[in-house]
């Protein structure tokens, strides 16, 4: 094996490991088994809502109905579908009889569902301001209307083309169901990507979203399949549970469809950290204010040129995490030192780098020495021993960001200080799993 693809395989696994990390920070095994029973009284009125609005139209009733069979088949396992498909039937066929009072209420519980889902995925992608409900009820009624008839046009597409063939059809069985399979597949990756890109609050790069819906969509068929081989071989449900096994076998593909969709969610949101290995950086005060710094160069070039710069350029360009940058923007933007332009995507300074100190960064960022101003006006002998020190701390950090920044060698002397943190984090990391591996076979023995 090459040193290169060993590297890259160690730089896999350490990134694997990162992504477990977030997945356990975010509670995303806790927050699908949450979803799980959420969607058991959301799924019938979300299914009622999508069908009601192309009930009135018949030229949509075969869209309708294969929206229908197209979700059964596969968000129903077989073995629960035969009793919960007898429901789901009663409730959308009385689609065309609802007044308005039970479209809202159906829709309020079906937008719940959805509530619930963007919130995580907040928690996910680290965001931090949440949208306007106006723009939350646009989306979700999107959500609600226009999947059902995509999915419903493009099946009804399918089989109009097989039907206007019945003797290929006939000779060719095989290949109708490669091509339905290949179709569902294709709509469960453009799925999972348009909705991994267009429901966090924040701007991603489509190819990031593509990524993660590929994943998800290519490890839902897999678990479908296996789930089903699972269900018809292996389980033992019937034998517990009887007439009800439905509900059981039910619940536990709700709870792995979730925790896929989680770690789909998980995998989109943590590609920007892959580009100059920035998952290796553990977030800390420290480290808030070295990055400050380089955002704030990176603005203070872009001023020169009377430009402003975009998340995404500055994303490029400081090899930052969107969420970690983000975050840092957000504070920085709370502390008047950088500015939105009209409330775009694009950043610029937002005070003078000659008025603006190394000391005001390090107040606001690790450690506001303001804080010690009772304690040193005391007259004991504690309070005279550290009024001298805190007074250098503040003269030593009172020089202006735009001479650290036009320091021929702040950029040199930056980049080897950033390694030098990066290698003390990563051993730490590392000592830091080798004792929980100990620990764990200490346990086992």
């Amino acid at each position: 094996m090459s040193e290169n693809l060993k590297d890259r395989l160690v730089n896999l696994l350490a990134f694997t490991r990162f992504i477990g990390r977030r997945m356990g920070e975010n509670r995303c095994l806790q927050v699908a088994g949450s979803l799980s029973f959420t969607t058991l009284l959301a799924l019938v009125p979300f299914i009622t809502i999508a069908l009601a609005v192309l009930a009135p139209f018949d030229v949509f009733n075969s869209v309708a109905n294969q929206f229908k069979s197209f979700l059964i088949s596969n968000l129903v396992p077989d073995t629960a579908s035969r009793v919960i498909t007898v429901y789901m039937r009663q409730f959308t066929d009385n689609a065309e009889r609802l007044t308005a009072v039970g479209i809202i209420v159906l829709a309020v519980t079906a937008i719940m569902m959805i509530s619930t889902v963007d919130k995580a995925f907040s928690a996910i992608w680290q965001i931090r301001h949440q949208r306007p409900i106006w723009q939350k009820l646009m989306l979700y009624w999107t959500i609600l209307t226009i999947l059902p008839v995509v999915i419903g046009l493009v099946m009804t597409g399918v089989n109009d083309l097989f039907a206007l063939m019945p003797d290929f059809k006939r000779s060719l069985n095989w290949l109708e169901s490669l091509i339905t399979w290949v179709l569902r597949t294709i709509l469960a990756i453009a799925s999972f990507s348009l909705l991994f890109h267009f429901a966090p609050n924040r701007q991603l790069p489509f190819k990031h979203s593509l990524i993660g819906g590929a994943f998800t969509g290519v490890a839902f068929e897999l678990m479908r399949l296996g789930f089903h081989f699972y269900v018809k071989k292996m389980a033992s449900y019937k034998l517990v549970y009887g007439a009800f096994a439905s509900l059981p076998i039910f619940l536990a593909w709700l709870y792995l469809l979730w925790s896929l969709l989680l770690v789909g969610a998980t995998i989109t949101a943590s590609l920007s950290y892959w580009r100059g290995q920035s998952w290796r950086l553990r977030q800390s005060p420290g480290r808030d204010l070295y990055e400050s710094l380089r955002v704030l160069d990176k603005l203070h070039e872009a001023h020169q040129h009377a430009k402003a710069l975009t998340t995404e350029t500055l994303h490029r360009n400081l090899y930052l995490g969107l969420g970690d940058l983000m975050d840092l923007l957000a504070k920085m933007e709370a502390q008047g030192w950088v500015r939105r332009v009209s409330n775009s995507r694009e950043w610029m300074l937002g005070q003078d780098l000659d008025q603006l100190t190394l000391l005001d960064l390090y107040r606001a960022l690790i450690w506001d020495t303001r804080m010690l101003d009772p304690v040193l006006q005391r007259h004991d002998a504690l309070a005279e021993a550290l009024r001298l020190p805190v007074a250098r701390l503040e003269a030593e950090l009172g020089m202006p960001v735009s001479g650290i920044l036009q320091d021929p060698h702040f950029l040199k002397r930056a980049a080897q200080a950033a390694a030098a943190v990066a290698a003390v984090e990563e051993a730490k990391a590392a000592e830091e799993e080798a004792a929980a591996e100990a620990e764990t076979k200490e346990q086992q023995g």
